[in-house]
């Protein structure tokens, strides 16, 4: 599984904050491992007990910085990339094609607040969302609505650009 960073990727602040969810992890362990060891150390068989903790502790912080490898390496490759015929979107395990033709309608979902812009954009292979940690979310937004425009019907509320500091969370209060 060759995958390569998409055009448009998730945001570097994400992508280091999962960076440093290992080292946490890695320190959460350690406490335990220590907490593990005081709670112990009156036992009759300490000595066993305390080889014990150290294997058991080890292997799960190996279990824990390999599945923390993946989900970074995963993250690394979710997002899109625009071509001359069609939206590539790379989930991190498989890429899937979007041709612009085949786009029907762009809508505004108002119940996904969770979302800087909550855009669902509906195709023939079906609706997707753009991941809510992409960097630079306006600019690939304003690209996938300008090249699906000739093919779909595009939501009156969303504007004719967006701009760099604004997101749907400001706009909510503009709304109502």
């Amino acid at each position: 599984m060759n995958i390569k960073r998409p055009e448009y990727g998730l945001s570097e602040k994400y992508l280091a904050r999962l960076r440093k969810d290992t080292i946490l992890n890695l320190l959460i362990i350690f406490m335990f491992w220590l907490v593990f060891n005081v709670l112990f150390k009156d036992h009759p068989k300490y000595g066993i007990i305390k080889v014990l903790f150290v294997f058991v502790f080890l292997a799960i912080a190996v279990a824990v910085t390999i599945m923390n490898a993946k989900r970074v390496r995963k993250a690394e490759t979710i997002g899109f990339t625009l071509t001359k015929d069609a939206l590539l979107y790379c989930d991190g395990k498989k890429t899937a094609a979007y041709p612009w033709h085949h786009f029907e309608k762009v809508t505004v979902n108002e119940n996904r607040i969770s979302m800087p812009f909550p855009y669902e954009f509906h195709t023939k292979e079906g609706m997707f969302l753009v991941h809510r940690q992409l960097d630079r979310p306006e600019k690939v937004l304003m690209e996938i609505i300008k090249r699906a425009r000739p093919y779909a019907q595009i939501d009156e509320k969303i504007p004719e650009v967006i701009k760099e500091d604004d997101n749907w969370v400001k706009g909510l209060g503009r709304m109502l």
